[in-house]
C-alpha cells in the first residue's frame, strides 16, 4: 500500500482543517460571563461548559449533534424539526443556566475534572472521526 499526496487529497485534508478549525473557534466565541466580563476560552470544565451551552452557542451545537444521529428526527418534516430543534435548543440552554444558579460551588468544583476529561476524550473522539473520514474519502479518489 503505497501513500501518495495528489490534490484530492490535499483539498480534503485543507477542507477537514478549515472545520476543524472552524468547530474550536466556535468554542471561543465570546459569552458574556454574569460579571459582565468576556470570557473567550474553550469549555474546559464544568462552569465554562454550562456557560457556553447557557449563552454561547452550546446548546445549539449540542442539539443539532444530537438530532442529526436520530433516526426518527430525520424523519419528521423539515419545518417540524425546526420547532424541534428550537425547543431542545430552548430547553437544554434554561436548563444549564438553571445548573449554574443552583448548584452549590463544591459539586461544580467536584465535578469538573470528571467533565473536563469528557470533553477531552469527545474532542479527540470527533477529531478522529473527521480523520477517519477524511482518510476513507481519500481511498475512494485513488
Amino acid at each position: 500500500m503505497s501513500f501518495t499526496l495528489n490534490r484530492s487529497w490535499l483539498l480534503r485534508a485543507l477542507v477537514f482543517v478549515v472545520v476543524l478549525c472552524s468547530a474550536f473557534l466556535g468554542w471561543c466565541v465570546p459569552a458574556f460571563a454574569q460579571s459582565g466580563t468576556v470570557s473567550q476560552s474553550p469549555p474546559t470544565d464544568l462552569s465554562s461548559l454550562l456557560l457556553w451551552i447557557a449563552t454561547g452557542g452550546g446548546a445549539a451545537a449540542v442539539i443539532s449533534w444530537l438530532a442529526m444521529r436520530w433516526a426518527w428526527f430525520q424523519a419528521q418534516p423539515g419545518d417540524r424539526k425546526s420547532l424541534l430543534i428550537l425547543l431542545a435548543t430552548t430547553f437544554l440552554a434554561v436548563l444549564a443556566k438553571l445548573l449554574i444558579d443552583l448548584l452549590p460551588a463544591d459539586v461544580i468544583t467536584t465535578l469538573s475534572p470528571y467533565v473536563t476529561v469528557l470533553i477531552a476524550v469527545f474532542s479527540a473522539w470527533a477529531a478522529s472521526q473527521g480523520a477517519y473520514k477524511l482518510q476513507k474519502a481519500a481511498r475512494k479518489s485513488e
